[in-house]
């Protein structure tokens, strides 16, 4: 039993140890995470494991890092320091991390000073490949501590007002991602040495969003990048004309990604600011001489006009995939949208006419017999519409596409344009600002006929009242914030998918996978389950395995992400795999608490039935005063003096020259016990020690080094004879006052046992009023 005893102190003293320190620590499957974030912390611990390899103390309150703090850890590749409040880095600071690859300093008041960036800072870090500098208060670039970082891929960094990279940026000869895209941009004006220095580099990606004062850019400012194939330069007022004459240096060659979004002039003054809302051919012959394999942007410019020939030329029409044209407001010729079907490998195309005109469509009358009219599609996506009223014409649509417009105050009445309509999107149309609309009953009552429809992106967490549930065959429900299958799918019986990715559900209860394996039997229903991320805790195992194993799911691939109990990431397939180990650990924890807890019980009995054996009539006592009953607790008005004052003949001098002024002479007195003077010629001394203390209700003890070296012994006998009538009845009956050198782990060690630390005063820590206020105080005496 004693062994057992001893494992279990030992293991809680191990576990109270790691537990007490101020981050948390967990294994990843490259290394050891230490966890500090949003700690509170000023200084970096000096204590964390030597063995880590990914650092996050972000998110404190952190003002410089000093020399030689990571000197030690050798396997550290990433040091996450974002939101702290740095404006210092000592020059040594990151000597002897070797291994970083992952260095973010985001979001702190570096300046431009040498305190902040001191030449020589990364000396160290040859391997480090992303940085981020964003969102500090430089207003020029630190460029010579950057030469040592000739591995450096991926750099983020604020746009300052007048940005020019120096020549320590030449240095970065493997740059390739350069991220000024913070939403905190100050440039006004891009020159052709902003990005001079960078002539050397490979860099492929120029991220440079969200500079709304930018307004001037000089025509030569990307030929430097020779290697760009990925170009964002969006939301700035440069103006579309400008931005496209920068392509230029990039005639005949592949580029991935141009964006050229939000570039307008917001105010038009001039003609050629007029000019600027039309795209024409002249403008365009930079752009359409490269390869665009993948996208190009022109979104939100106010563009009115796109000649066709602006952008139907080769090479661009054997590259194009993907063009955005939407959010402009073109009226003009619009006919450039009928070439685009001899673009090759054009996949999608977004273009959005922001003006919609009023329009009645006439449906054709004249029927074949046994002959009806052949579908047909309409879309009015993404138009902005807020007023929505009802359309004739179209009554016999079959697809109706009303996505992205703003439809939160759609009625049943608007519906009944589509009265026969089969397939219905209403895909991003601000729908959960339409509560009442959805509980409505009749809200898709005309609707009769109505086979597919989308409810997809609209941020829903309540389910619209479908009256014809019958015929739905698809419903997509994806991109909510739904938490579990909204519907009973056994109500839906025509319902053979039904669409729930990217919503937010964590797992589904015993009820709603009966009803879905059921309806999967009946009709064979599937569910869309991506996206979604699952709970596989020791509470969800009969979830993954449903999961793994119903044929309701419909991917093919279900190893879905998952979060365990213990935060960690993990598939919904290794779960499953290790379902027996998991589930063993599950209620082994279950076990081992039980097992603790019946242990920890009965110790606690067979020690209380000890006790009670021993003293049954002190636990007889100590209840009863619990209790109230046949006690009597003692009050200072049961006592002849206020304090008794232990001392020793060397401290005769304080006694009778400051305290007995401070306390017994003054406004409002105490009336003191002093053995010199209480205790008559003839009276046994140590009786009258014993006297006095019994009659004070508390016990003062001077302890000074003579004190605790009495040769007489008397000084011995009082702190015995203090100790004696300290009772439960009186409590914290004993003070201490240490006088010069005398430090608490001085006194007796009897002493310390009976005496809390908070009735411990150092006379030489209080100035004099003070001293004898405080000590009235814990006295607890009654003026």
């Amino acid at each position: 039993m004693e062994a057992l005893i001893g494992i279990l102190m030992m293991v809680a003293v191990r576990i109270s140890i790691f537990n007490a320190h101020i981050c948390t620590f967990r294994d990843q499957h490259d290394g050891l995470f230490v966890d500090c974030r949003g700690r509170q912390l000023q200084d970096i611990p000096d204590d964390l494991p030597m063995n880590m390899t990914f650092l996050d103390i972000s998110e404190n309150r952190i003002t410089a890092v000093r020399n030689r703090t990571f000197q030690h850890f050798s396997y550290l590749r990433y040091i996450n320091l974002n939101n702290n409040s740095l404006t210092t880095m000592e020059l040594d600071a990151f000597v002897g991390v070797l291994s970083l690859t992952t260095l973010l300093l985001a979001s702190n008041k570096f300046s431009n000073q040498s305190d902040s960036f001191p030449e020589g800072l990364f000396r160290d870090l040859g391997n480090l490949h992303t940085l981020n500098l964003q969102n500090n208060k430089m207003t020029k670039y630190p460029d010579l501590v950057l030469t040592p970082l000739t591995e450096l891929h991926n750099l983020s960094i604020d746009p300052v007002r007048d940005a020019e990279f120096g020549p320590g940026f030449s240095k970065l000869t493997n740059l390739k991602v350069l991220n000024m895209d913070n939403g905190h941009c100050s440039l006004e004006t891009l020159t052709n040495e902003t990005f001079r220095a960078l002539n050397g580099t490979k860099l492929e990606v120029l991220l440079l969003n969200h500079c709304h004062h930018l307004t001037s850019c000089q025509a030569g400012v990307l030929e430097p990048l020779s290697h760009l194939g990925h170009l964002e330069l969006s939301n700035n007022r440069i103006g579309i004309h400008k931005v496209l004459r920068l392509l230029y240096p990039f005639v005949g060659r592949n580029m991935t990604r141009i964006w050229l979004n939000n570039t307008f002039k917001p105010i038009v003054r001039l003609k050629e600011d007029l000019e600027d809302r039309m795209i024409t051919e002249n403008r365009t012959r930079f752009l359409v001489q490269r390869c665009v394999f993948l996208e190009l942007s022109l979104k939100g410019n106010r563009i009115r006009l796109i000649e066709a020939g602006s952008i139907n030329k080769s090479p661009i029409r054997e590259c194009l995939e993907i063009i955005d044209l939407s959010q402009n407001s073109l009226i003009g010729d619009v006919s450039f949208v009928l070439f685009l079907a001899i673009f090759s490998k054009l996949r999608y195309v977004k273009q959005a006419i922001n003006t919609m005109y009023t329009m009645e469509l006439k449906a054709d009358g004249n029927r074949q017999k046994g002959k009806h009219r052949k579908s047909s599609h309409v879309a009015f996506g993404y138009n902005q519409q807020h007023d929505i009223v009802r359309i004739n014409g179209l009554e016999n649509v079959s697809r109706v596409d009303l996505s992205g417009n703003k439809l939160g105050s759609v009625t049943d009445d608007f519906l009944k344009s589509f009265s026969n309509v089969k397939s219905l999107s209403l895909k991003d149309c601000n729908l959960q600002f339409a509560n009442d609309v959805l509980r409505a009953r009749n809200i898709f009552d005309a609707l009769k006929l109505m086979e597919c429809l989308d409810l997809s992106l609209n941020d829903l967490q309540l389910f619209p009242f479908i009256l014809n549930q019958n015929r739905i065959i698809h419903l997509i429900l994806s991109q909510n914030k739904f938490d579990t299958i909204p519907i009973v799918t056994e109500n839906f019986p025509s319902l053979i998918l039904l669409n729930m990715s990217f919503n937010t559900i964590g797992h589904l209860d015993r009820f709603t996978r009966s009803d879905l394996d059921t309806s999967a039997a009946r009709n064979s229903l599937k569910v869309a389950f991506v996206g979604n991320i699952f709970s596989c805790g020791c509470d969800t195992l009969d979830f993954i395995l449903w999961l793994m194993d119903s044929p309701v799911v419909y991917e093919s691939d279900k190893n879905f992400p998952c979060i365990q109990d213990n935060g960690q990431m993990t598939g919904t397939a290794e779960v499953a795999v290790e379902y027996m180990r998991i589930y063993r650990y599950c209620t082994g924890k279950w076990i081992l608490t039980l097992t603790v807890t019946c242990l920890a019980l009965f110790l606690t009995s067979t020690l209380t039935i000890y006790l009670i054996s021993k003293n049954p009539t002190r636990l007889k006592n100590i209840i009863m005063g619990t209790l109230g009953f046949g006690v009597k607790y003692l009050t200072q008005k049961d006592f002849s003096f206020k304090l008794y004052i232990g001392y020793c003949e060397a401290d005769i001098a304080f006694v009778y020259r400051r305290l007995r002024p401070a306390l017994e002479q003054c406004e409002h007195p105490v009336r003191l016990f002093l053995k010199d003077r209480e205790v008559l010629p003839g009276h046994d001394i140590a009786d009258g020690i014993i006297e006095g203390i019994n009659k004070s209700w508390k016990t003062v003890l001077l302890v000074s080094s003579d004190f605790l070296e009495d040769d007489s012994a008397w000084s011995h006998f009082t702190t015995k004879a203090a100790i004696y009538s300290a009772n439960a009845l009186i409590p914290n009956r004993i003070l201490i006052l240490l006088m010069g050198e005398v430090q608490v782990q001085d006194l007796p060690l009897c002493l310390l046992n009976v005496v809390e630390e908070e009735f411990i005063i150092h006379v030489d820590d209080y100035p004099e009023a003070k001293l004898w206020k405080h000590l009235r105080q814990i006295a607890n005496l009654e003026h």
